[in-house]
């Protein structure tokens, strides 16, 4: 048997809904969460942004969609500040821009995914979604066909939608538990080495 994490009623496993690992009920689901307006991101009310029509946004959006002002004095924690030195040093050495995927820093797997992807030439933005009838994947047009090729390769009955924006990739949650490495291997081989081929398809 399963409950809901927050209010502890016992769940219907066909209509439960599940974040970062936990499942809720439909109700306290709907009070504690939100989807993103521009990308479908699942994300938490206390860190959803609004414009003035009340539409909600993560903050990748909010941002790239109302481009804030940067702050006079931002706090710094010791993982950025960390990165930032990280950064700075591969620069210096390797002569090379190199940058960690940008991700939606709410979700428990996600962090891992870009520890274990790294520093690399050319960052995509990815983030979690629920588990849908309709997709898996959500990805934008510009690298939609090297997760296809990957994809009809090594996962064939994953199916994938295209999101507005570039250098986007949403995945389901059945994706960021079960198929970790496939994932690592998709972003590091695929999406983000220095030349983007139109299509590739990797060894086994």
């Amino acid at each position: 048997m399963s409950y809901c994490n927050s209010c502890g009623e016992l769940l219907d496993l066909d209509e439960a809904r599940s974040f970062a690992g936990e499942l809720y009920c439909e109700s306290c689901f709907e009070d504690q969460f939100n989807y993103c307006s521009d990308c479908d991101t699942v994300i938490s009310r206390e860190y959803t942004s609004y414009d003035d029509d009340g539409n909600p946004y993560c903050d990748e959006c909010y941002n790239n969609r109302f481009d804030e002002e940067c702050p006079e004095n931002p706090s710094v924690d010791d993982a950025d500040r960390n990165l930032v030195i990280q950064l700075a040093r591969n620069w210096l050495f390797n002569g090379k821009n190199k940058l960690p995927i940008s991700i939606n820093a709410g979700d428990e797997y996600l962090p891992l995914i870009r520890e274990q992807v790294g520093l690399v030439e050319n960052p995509i933005y990815l983030y979690g979604l629920i588990d849908r009838d309709e997709y898996e994947i959500l990805v934008s047009e510009d690298v939609k066909p090297q997760v296809e090729s990957f994809i009809s390769e090594y996962l064939p009955d994953i199916k994938i939608e295209t999101v507005a924006g570039t250098r986007r990739m949403g995945l389901s949650l059945n994706l960021r538990q079960n198929h970790y490495g496939l994932i690592i291997k998709l972003i590091k081989e695929e999406l983000t080495c220095a030349e983007l081929p139109v299509t590739s398809h990797l060894e086994s």
